[in-house]
C-alpha cells in the first residue's frame, strides 16, 4: 500500500484482531483456486484450503470460489456437507466472500441448471445473458457500486461468466454492470460479499475489496480514480509470452527462435504498463511431448494479479486441472482439441466455459500450384508444422458447440511478419460465433489493433510490438480510446497521475562525436544539449587546448583514455560536464573518489550462462543498483539485439537514482526513441548514423514530441541565451528540419506556412539549442537574437520593455556608443581610476549592510558599477553567466580566502568610514596582488595590522547603545498594528512580503512534524541536541530549585504570603540570520519548560532541519517559521493557531528588539538586547592565539558586535593583535568579523590590575572572560556582567553552546541592572493576605485609614474604616477572608 505498510501490517493497522487470522478457501474440486490463494497470501490473508464442513461453519473468514456449472457445483457442496454449513454461516452474517459462480450459488435457482435449488440465501433467480452478446462475458467491464457499499467500490473488474443475477435482492447493497442488459456484478450485506467478477484478477479494485473484506469491513480506503470509459465490456490488450525451457523466445512462425528474457520479469512490466491479460504459450510442449512447466506458472501467479491464459501441452482434463491449480485462470487447447474434440467438452463441463479457450492456428488454404485460396483457411497444429485440412470457420463453430468460452485465433501466415492481423480471417470467424475472439499474429503498429477490432475481434494479442519497445501499452490504449473503443483505463490513468505524462529526461538524444575528427559538427549537434565526445587517442597528451576551448563553450561528456583519478579531475576542472569511464577500466574501482553526479559508467550488457542479462559477471540490475552509489549515469551497450522489455524494467526500477543511456548501433525509429524517452532512457547516437540520412537529426529531435492541436503543430517558446522569453511561435516537422539544417530560428506560421525569422526584417536568430518541457508537448528554442529584437514592433521581446539588469545593460551599451558629455556614466567609462575607486567603495558598503533593504540598495550600487565595467570591456551579461556556469563545474576549489592586501585595504577603508571620512575619488585603488597559489590556509601570509584599536583607560567609551533603532521602531509599530487587527492573514502576508516564507508555504510545524524532522537527522546531530538540552535543563532546574514556591509571614490578626507560579504561555524567539541557531531554541524553550510553563512556542524564520529538531528536543507545542516583528506580533496578539503569550523571550535583530519594546507593557519580556559584546580581561599568562580566537568568535556575530581586550601586558596585546590578523585571513566569516573588529572593537592597556577590574565593572559587558593567573582572587572583585567565564579554559563559546548557563544575556551595559534569561523570566511571585482576627488587626486598620487620608484617597479610607471595631460587639466580631489558596 502507498502508506508504506506491508499488506500484513495493513491488516493489523486497520483491525488488530485479524492479524494472523486464517482465510479458509473451500476446495470445490472444480474451481481454479490458485489465483485467489496467491492473492490472499500476498494481502496477509494466510489462506488455507478446506473441505471440512465444521471448519467452514465456525471459521472467521471463508472464501467460496466457483467456476463451472451451477448444478454440479450444488451437487458437490451437498455431497461434502458444505451446503448446510454455508447456509448456517450466511444466516449468522459471518465474513464470507463468494466469487464468480459463488455469487450465483447464493440464489434460489439458475437458468443454467433447471430444477436445482441453490443456497437460497435470497429468493432471486440467475439468468443467461441475452443472445445478442458474447458468451461468456470474457474480460474487463465497468462496475458501478452503490454509494452505500462499505466494501465494494466502482472501477473495472475482470469477468468470465455467461449467467448473472438481474436484480438486487431485498436487504442487500449491490454493484451493477452491463453486458446486453444490466446485471448484478457484486453484492454486499454486512460481512457477506459476493462478486460475479474475479477480485483476485481485478487489479487495484479487486485488491481493495479483498483488503477491506479481510479487515472485516472496518477499514476505509480511497476510491479509485473514476474511469473515463462509459461503455460496457471493454476491448482487451493482451501481451503474449512464447516460452521455451522457461525462457521467453521470439522468432517468425516459431522458427529461428532467439532468447527474449525472463517471463516473470516481462509479465510484471506488462501488468505495470496496463495490460489487461496475459497469454503464455509453451511453444515446445506439444512437439516435444512435454507438459507445460507448472513452475513457470506458479512464479507468474505469485508475481502478477491479471488473468493468465496458458497453452501448450494440454492433452487431458487433468493437465487443465494442474494448470488451473498452479495459478492459470484459463487453459488454451489447440493440437489436443483437434485430436480429441471431446476434451473441450470435458474441460468445460468440469471448469466452465470461462476457463476453456480454443486456440486456432489458421493458415490460408492453397491450390496445388501454391496460390492462396481467397477467404479459406485450414487449421494447423503442432506449432504450425502440420496441416489438418480442417476448415477454420467450421472448427470455430464446432468449438463453441463443444463448450469453448473463447477463441484465440492466430494467423500463421502473419505471425512474426509485423504486417498486421489477417482482418479477413477475423471477420469470417467473429461473425460465425458468439463467443469472444482474440486476434493474434502480425501486429506492429497501433492501426493494426484498430483494424482487428473493426474486423470484429474482442481482444488483440501481440508480442513483438511490446518487446522491442516500439509502443507502450498505454500508447496503444490511448490510440484505441481515441478511436472510440471501450478500453479499461483505470490502471493507465493511475500511471498518468503518477508521472503526469512527463519524463525524467532533460534531453532524449545525446549525439556522439569523435574528437577532433568530427569537431566541425559540434555546433550542429549541441542543438540537442549535452553531447558526448570520444577522444581519438590513447593518452592524456590528447587533452589539448582545443579540447579545453570546446569544453568551455559547449556542454560535453568526455570519453577518454584516463589513466589516473587526477587526470579525470583535471578534465572536470577544465569544464567537462561529465566523464565516461569504461566498466572494465582500472579506474572503475576508484569511482568513489570522483563526484558521482559527473560520472557516466559505460557498460556492456550480455547474456549470462543462465540466460539472464549480466554486466561483467553480475546480474545487470544488481550491478546497476550498486553502481548508482558512485555514478549518476550508466551507458548501456547491448551485446546483440536490444531487450526493450528488460530496459524498460530497469529504467522503472532505477528511476530517480540512475539515468540510463542506451548506445545504439543503428538509427532507431522515431517511435522507439519516443518510447525510450517516456521511460526515462536517453539514446546515444553516433554522428555518423545521424549524417547518413537527410534531416535525420531533426527527425530524431522531434521524435518525442506530442500535440493535441488539430493542426498538429507544436507550441514553441523562444528565449535568448539568458532564458529571457522573447515570444511564442509554432513548429512543425518541416520547420524543425529547416531550423536544424540552417541552425537558425525557423517556425511554422499558422497562416503563411514556413517562417524564417529575420528573412525580411534582418532580425535573424542563431539557433543555439532545442529543448522540451517534461511533458514533451512544448518546444523551447534557445536563440541568439540580432537586430532590433524578436517582436514585429522592433522591441527585443513581445512581452514589453526590458527591466532589471538586462535593461541596465542595454542602456550602458548605448551610452558606451553615445553617452552625453559630462554625464556620470561618461565619466565612469572614460576614467578607469574613478570606476575602480567606486567599485571598491560600494563593495565595502555592501559588506557593512545588515538589513534586507540596505543590502538590496548596496548590492544595486555594486551591480551598476560592475555592469559599467562590463559595458566598457564589451562583455555581455550572458558572458558573465557562462563564466559562472563554467566555474561551477570545477571540482577542486581554492580555499576562497580574501587576499591579505585586500583585507588590509578593507579595514583601512572601514576605519575611514568609522572616523567620518569617505575615500577620495582621487585616491589610488589598492594594487591587486599576484595570483595566489592553492596553498593550505596555514601558509597564507600575515596581514599588516594593527587590527585592534589601542586606547587609554580614560578613553574607554560606555557600552550603552540604545537597543531600539528609531526607524526599526516605526516599521515594527506598523507590522504590529497590522497583525493586531488582521490576525493570521496579516501575519502570513507580512511574512511572504518580507521573505520569511513563500506564498502557500508551510509556516507552522506541529509536534508530530518536528519529531519526524528530528528522526531524519543523523545520529550525531540527534546526540548533540539531546546532550546540550540536558545540560541546559540541569542548570535551569538548579535555578528553579533555589526558589521557594511559597513563604508565610505573620501579620496583625492573620498571615501574608507569596506563591511563585509560571506563566501559562510563553513564546521563545530564535534568530534565523546567516546560520541556524538551534542553541537559541534550546536556551529559551528548555528553560521555559523547566520553569513549568504549560504551553511553549518557538518562532524562527526559515528554520533549518536542525532547528526543527531542537524544537522537538525542547518539547515545544509548535514552531512558527516566521521571524522579525511579525513573529513578536503573533506571540503578543495571537494569530490562528499561534496562541497569545504571557511572556516573550529570546534574542533577535533590531526589528525583534523594537517589537519587544512596543509589546512590553502587555506581556513579560526578558530584555531589550543589542549587538553582542565580549570583554577579555587578561594578563601575560594568557595564550594570544586563544584570546584572539575568543575575540573573533564574538566579532563574527554581527558587524555591530564589539570585542574588547583589557590587559596590563603591552606584549600580550601586540601578540593578540597579530593573531587576529592571521586568523582573519582564514576565517570563513572574515567579512563580518573584520568590520566588527575595526569599527567597534578596541584594546586597553591598563596601568594596573585594579584599573583593569574597574574598566570591566564600568562597562558591565554581556560576556566577561578572565584569562589570568590567580583568577579566583580576581573574581570576587568583578561586579557587573551578564555571564562570567573564569580561567583560560572557560571559553564564552562553551556558554553559547550549552554548558548549562543561558546564553541570552544583557548587552550595552545593562548587566548593571538585569540578569540573563533564566527560569525567573517565566515565573510570577503572587502575594496574598488573610486576616482572621479583626480585633487584633485594629492598629493596622487604623493606620490604613489615616495613611489613605494623607494621600487624599477617601474611598480607600472608608473601605478601611468599615473594618474598625467599637463597643462590646466589636470584641466578638471577626472577618474571615475567602480562602482561595487552601491555606
Amino acid at each position: 500500500p502507498s502508506c508504506g505498510f506491508t499488506n500484513r501490517t495493513f491488516l493489523r493497522f486497520v483491525n488488530p484482531q485479524l492479524d494472523g487470522a486464517m482465510a479458509l478457501v473451500i476446495d470445490t474440486g472444480a474451481a481454479n483456486i490458485g489465483s485467489i490463494m496467491t492473492t490472499l497470501a500476498a494481502l496477509g490473508g494466510n489462506p488455507r484450503t478446506t473441505t471440512d464442513a465444521a471448519e467452514v461453519r465456525e471459521a472467521l473468514l471463508v472464501v467460496l470460489p466457483g467456476v463451472g456449472a451451477f448444478g454440479p457445483a450444488v451437487e458437490q457442496l451437498r455431497k461434502t456437507g458444505l451446503f448446510a454449513a454455508l447456509q448456517a454461516r450466511m444466516a449468522q452474517g459471518k465474513a464470507t466472500l463468494c466469487v464468480c459462480l459463488g455469487l450465483q450459488l447464493l440464489a434460489a435457482a439458475s437458468e443454467e441448471s433447471p430444477g436445482v435449488q441453490g443456497l437460497a440465501v435470497f429468493p432471486d433467480h440467475v439468468y443467461r445473458f441475452p443472445e445478442n452478446v458474447r458468451h461468456p462475458q470474457q474480460g474487463w467491464n465497468k462496475v458501478t457500486a452503490d454509494p452505500r457499499c462499505r466494501i465494494l467500490q466502482s472501477g473495472y473488474a475482470y469477468f468470465s461468466n455467461s449467467y448473472a443475477l438481474r436484480s438486487t435482492p431485498l436487504g442487500w447493497s449491490s454493484a451493477e454492470s452491463e453486458h446486453g442488459c444490466l446485471f448484478i456484478s457484486a453484492l454486499e450485506r454486512g460481512l457477506v460479499v459476493a462478486c460475479q467478477f474475479h477480485p483476485e484478477l481485478s487489479g487495484s479494485l479487486g485488491q481493495g475489496i479483498l483488503q477491506r473484506w479481510l479487515a472485516a469491513g472496518r477499514a476505509s480506503a480511497a476510491a479509485p480514480t473514476p474511469p473515463l470509459v462509459k461503455s460496457g465490456l471493454c476491448r482487451r490488450i493482451i501481451p503474449c509470452l512464447d516460452v521455451k525451457n522457461g525462457r521467453v523466445v521470439k522468432g517468425i512462425k516459431f522458427q529461428n527462435l532467439r532468447d527474449a528474457g525472463d517471463p516473470v520479469e516481462q509479465a510484471k512490466r506488462y501488468e505495470e504498463s496496463g495490460a489487461d491479460e496475459l497469454v503464455m504459450l509453451d511453444i515446445s510442449a506439444t512437439t516435444e511431448g512435454r507438459a507445460t512447466t507448472l513452475e513457470v506458472i506458479r512464479n507468474l501467479r505469485a508475481a502478477i494479479r491479471m488473468p493468465i491464459t496458458v497453452g501448450g501441452g494440454v492433452k487431458s482434463e487433468e493437465d487443465a486441472s494442474q494448470l488451473l491449480q498452479a495459478g492459470a485462470d484459463k487453459v488454451a487447447m489447440n493440437t489436443a482439441a483437434v485430436t480429441n474434440p471431446q476434451l473441450l467438452s470435458e474441460v468445460c463441463r468440469r471448469f466452465g466455459a470461462q476457463c476453456t479457450v480454443l486456440a486456432i492456428d489458421a493458415r490460408h488454404k492453397r491450390t496445388q500450384s501454391g496460390e492462396e485460396v481467397p477467404d479459406a483457411w485450414e487449421v494447423v497444429v503442432r506449432a504450425g508444422t502440420e496441416g489438418t485440412g480442417i476448415d477454420v470457420i467450421e472448427w470455430a463453430k464446432k468449438g463453441e458447440e463443444l463448450g469453448a468460452g473463447e477463441i484465440l485465433l492466430t494467423s500463421f501466415d502473419r505471425d512474426g511478419t509485423r504486417s498486421g492481423y489477417d482482418t479477413a480471417l477475423l471477420k469470417a470467424v467473429s461473425s460465425s460465433v458468439n463467443i469472444p475472439v482474440i486476434a493474434s499474429g502480425g501486429a506492429s503498429r497501433p492501426e493494426h489493433l484498430v483494424e482487428a477490432l473493426q474486423a470484429g475481434a474482442d481482444a488483440v494479442l501481440a508480442a513483438s510490438i511490446f518487446h522491442y519497445g516500439e509502443y507502450t501499452i498505454e500508447q496503444l490504449k490511448s490510440e484505441l480510446v481515441s478511436e472510440g473503443y471501450p478500453i479499461r483505463v483505470d490502471n493507465m490513468l493511475s500511471k498518468k497521475q503518477q508521472q503526469q505524462h512527463s519524463t525524467t529526461n532533460r534531453q532524449c538524444v545525446v549525439p556522439h562525436l569523435i574528437f577532433p575528427d568530427e569537431a566541425g559538427l559540434l555546433t550542429k549537434y549541441t542543438l540537442a544539449g549535452e553531447v558526448c565526445l570520444s577522444i581519438n587517442g590513447t593518452g592524456p597528451e590528447h587533452f589539448t587546448p582545443d579540447l579545453h576551448k570546446v569544453l568551455k563553450s559547449a556542454s560535453c561528456r568526455v570519453c577518454a583514455p584516463f589513466n589516473t583519478v587526477e587526470s579525470v579531475l583535471a578534465l572536470l576542472n577544465k569544464g567537462a560536464a561529465r566523464v565516461v569511464l569504461d566498466a572494465n577500466s582500472p579506474l572503475a574501482p576508484q569511482m568513489a573518489e570522483l563526484p558521482s553526479d559527473r560520472v557516466v559508467l559505460d557498460a556492456t550488457v550480455r547474456r549470462g550462462d543462465d540466460g539472464g542479462w549480466v554486466i561483467m559477471t553480475h546480474p545487470a540490475l544488481e550491478y546497476m543498483k550498486s553502481a548508482a552509489e558512485c555514478v549518476s549515469h550508466i551507458q548501456l551497450n547491448f551485446d546483440g539485439e536490444v531487450d526493450h522489455i528488460a530496459l524498460s524494467g530497469w529504467a522503472a526500477e532505477l528511476a530517480g537514482t540512475l539515468q540510463l543511456t542506451l548506445k545504439v548501433q543503428k538509427l532507431p525509429p522515431a517511435a522507439t526513441i519516443a518510447t525510450l524517452d517516456a521511460q526515462g532512457v536517453e539514446v546515444l547516437i553516433g554522428a555518423k548514423l545521424l549524417e547518413t540520412e537527410d534531416d535525420a537529426f531533426a527527425d530524431v529531435l522531434a521524435a518525442p514530441l506530442t500535440t493535441d492541436r488539430p493542426d498538429g503543430l507544436w507550441p514553441t517558446m523562444i528565449v535568448d541565451e539568458r532564458g529571457v522569453g522573447l515570444g511564442l511561435a509554432f513548429s512543425s516537422a518541416e520547420s524543425m528540419r529547416v531550423a536544424v539544417r540552417r541552425q537558425q530560428g525557423v517556425y511554422q506560421s499558422r497562416t503563411r506556412g514556413l517562417w524564417i525569422k529575420g528573412e525580411s526584417s534582418g532580425n535573424v536568430q542563431t539557433l543555439k539549442e532545442i529543448r522540451y518541457d517534461c511533458d514533451r508537448d512544448l518546444l523551447c528554442f534557445v536563440v541568439q537574437q540580432t537586430g532590433a529584437g524578436f517582436c514585429h514592433r522592433d522591441t527585443f521581446t513581445c512581452f514589453g520593455p526590458e527591466s532589471g539588469l538586462p535593461h541596465l545593460m542595454s542602456v550602458l551599451k548605448q551610452r558606451r556608443a553615445s553617452a552625453p558629455e559630462g554625464s556620470y556614466t561618461k565619466r565612469l567609462l572614460d576614467d578607469s581610476k574613478l570606476l575602480a575607486d567606486k567599485l571598491v567603495e560600494e563593495a565595502i558598503e555592501l559588506s557593512q549592510a545588515t538589513d534586507r533593504d540596505h543590502v538590496a540598495a548596496e548590492a544595486a550600487d555594486v551591480m551598476y558599477f560592475t555592469l559599467v565595467a562590463c559595458a566598457k570591456a564589451g562583455v555581455e551579461l550572458v558572458d558573465v553567466e557562462r563564466e559562472l556556469d563554467y566555474r561551477s563545474l570545477k571540482v577542486s576549489r581554492r580555499p576562497g580566502n580574501a587576499k591579505p592586501a585586500f583585507i588590509a585595504a578593507a579595514l583601512q577603508q572601514t576605519q575611514k568610514h568609522a572616523n567620518g571620512t569617505a575615500p577620495s575619488a582621487d585616491s589610488a585603488p589598492p594594487e591587486p596582488s599576484a595570483p595566489q597559489p592553492e596553498t593550505p590556509a596555514s601558509a597564507v601570509p600575515q596581514g599588516t595590522g594593527p587590527f585592534l584599536r589601542m586606547i587609554k583607560a580614560a578613553e574607554v567609551p560606555a557600552l550603552h547603545r540604545d537597543p531600539v533603532d528609531p526607524k526599526a521602531l516605526e516599521i515594527a509599530r506598523g507590522i504590529l498594528n497590522d497583525i493586531r487587527t488582521g490576525g493570521e492573514e496579516a501575519l502570513v502576508s507580512t511574512a511572504v512580503r518580507l521573505g520569511d516564507i513563500k506564498e502557500g508555504e508551510q509556516y507552522i510545524y506541529t509536534p508530530e512534524q518536528l519529531k519526524a524532522v528530528f528522526e531524519s537527522l543523523s545520529a550525531k546531530e540527534q546526540g548533540i541536541l539531546q546532550r546540550t538540552a540536558e545540560r541546559i535543563r540541569k542548570f535551569a532546574q538548579a535555578q528553579r530549585d533555589s526558589l521557594s514556591d511559597s513563604c508565610i509571614v505573620k501579620v496583625p490578626g492573620g498571615e501574608a504570603g507569596q506563591l511563585v507560579a509560571p506563566v501559562e504561555v510563553a513564546g521563545c524567539y530564535a534568530p534565523g540570520g546567516r546560520y541556524p541557531l538551534p542553541s537559541s531554541v534550546l536556551m529559551g524553550a528548555v528553560t521555559a519548560r523547566v520553569a513549568g510553563v504549560e504551553t511553549v512556542w518557538v518562532a524562527s524564520p526559515r528554520p533549518a532541519p536542525i532547528v526543527l529538531g531542537a524544537a522537538h528536543v525542547a518539547g515545544v507545542d509548535g514552531l512558527l517559521a516566521v521571524g522579525g516583528a511579525q513573529a513578536i506580533g503573533a506571540f503578543a496578539y495571537g494569530a490562528g493557531r499561534v496562541p497569545v503569550c504571557d511572556a516573550v523571550v529570546g534574542p533577535g535583530n533590531k526589528f525583534v528588539t523594537a517589537a519587544k519594546s512596543l509589546v512590553a507593557g502587555s506581556l513579560a519580556i526578558d530584555m531589550l538586547a543589542g549587538p553582542s559584546e565580549c570583554l577579555v580581561l587578561a594578563d601575560d599568562t594568557a595564550e594570544p592565539k586563544v584570546v584572539a580566537a575568543d575575540l573573533l568568535a564574538q566579532a563574527e556575530h554581527d558587524v555591530a558586535a564589539r570585542s574588547i581586550l583589557v590587559s596590563t601586558s603591552k606584549d600580550l596585546i601586540a601578540k593578540v593583535d597579530a593573531e587576529v590578523g592571521r586568523q582573519l585571513q582564514t576565517l570563513p566569516t572574515a567579512e563580518t568579523a573584520a568590520v566588527a573588529v575595526s569599527k567597534n572593537s578596541f584594546a586597553v592597556l591598563a596601568a594596573s590590575l585594579e584599573e583593569g577590574i574597574d574598566i570591566a565593572n564600568r562597562l558591565a559587558p554581556e560576556h566577561l572572560e578572565v584569562h589570568m593567573d590567580h583568577v579566583l582572587d580576581v573574581v570576587p572583585r568583578l561586579k557587573h556582567y551578564g555571564g562570567l567565564f573564569v580561567g583560560h579554559n572557560a571559553a564564552e563559546v562553551l556558554g553559547d553552546y550549552g554548558a548549562g548557563p543561558n546564553h541570552t544575556l544583557p548587552t550595552g551595559g545593562t548587566a548593571r541592572s538585569y540578569g540573563g534569561l533564566s527560569v525567573h523570566n517565566f515565573l510570577r511571585p503572587r502575594t496574598w493576605l488573610r486576616v482572621d482576627d479583626l480585633k487584633a488587626a485594629q492598629e493596622m486598620v487604623q493606620d490604613a485609614v489615616d495613611l489613605a487620608l494623607c494621600e487624599g484617597l477617601h474611598g480607600h479610607s472608608r473601605a478601611a474604616q468599615l473594618r474598625l471595631l467599637s463597643g462590646t460587639a466589636a470584641s466578638k466580631a471577626t472577618f474571615v477572608a475567602t480562602n482561595e489558596f487552601d491555606i
